[in-house]
C-alpha cells in the first residue's frame, strides 16, 4: 500500500497547516512503531485511520442572536460532562464568537467553507429579530 493512498487530501491540509509535511509525520510513525516494536506500515495506517475518524466529528456552528450570553455562560460552566470534553472530544465547533479563539478573516474563511460543505448542525442562541428581513 502506498503512503499517498492512506492519507485524505482534509488530513493532509490539517497536518500542513500546523507546519507538519506528510514526511515528518511518516518519520514521527516510523520511529514510534520502531520504539514499540511494530511494522511501519501497519502503525502508520492505523494512526492515519484514527485520525480520519477524528476528524469524522459533526461540525457545528453556534450563532448568537439577540442574547446576553446566558446560554454559553451556562454552557461553560457545566460539569458532568465538562464542557471542554464535549467540544473538543464529541464535536466541531466551527463558530461561537465568545467560546473560539480565532478573530477575523480565519474565523470567516472556516465559517464559509463550513456553510459550503453543508451537514453542520446549527444552534441559535436568543432572539431572532423579526421585525426586519435585513437580519436573517
Amino acid at each position: 500500500m502506498k503512503a499517498e493512498k492512506m492519507f485524505s487530501k482534509k488530513l493532509m491540509k490539517d497536518f500542513e497547516s500546523q507546519g507538519i509535511n506528510r514526511r515528518e509525520f511518516l518519520k514521527y510513525c516510523a520511529a514510534t512503531a520502531a520504539i514499540f516494536g511494530l511494522s511501519e506500515l501497519d502503525f502508520a495506517s492505523k494512526v492515519a485511520h484514527a485520525l480520519e475518524m477524528q476528524s469524522k466529528k459533526p461540525p457545528v456552528i453556534w450563532l448568537e442572536g439577540l442574547a446576553c450570553a446566558g446560554c454559553t455562560i451556562s454552557l461553560t460552566q457545566s460539569l458532568n460532562p465538562p464542557v471542554a470534553s464535549v467540544i473538543l472530544d464529541k464535536i466541531s465547533l466551527r463558530q461561537h464568537d465568545t467560546i473560539m479563539a480565532a478573530a477575523g478573516h480565519l474565523v470567516e474563511e472556516v465559517y464559509d467553507e463550513t456553510v459550503r460543505a453543508g451537514g453542520f448542525i446549527l444552534i441559535v442562541e436568543g432572539a431572532i429579530p423579526s421585525a426586519d428581513d435585513r437580519y436573517c
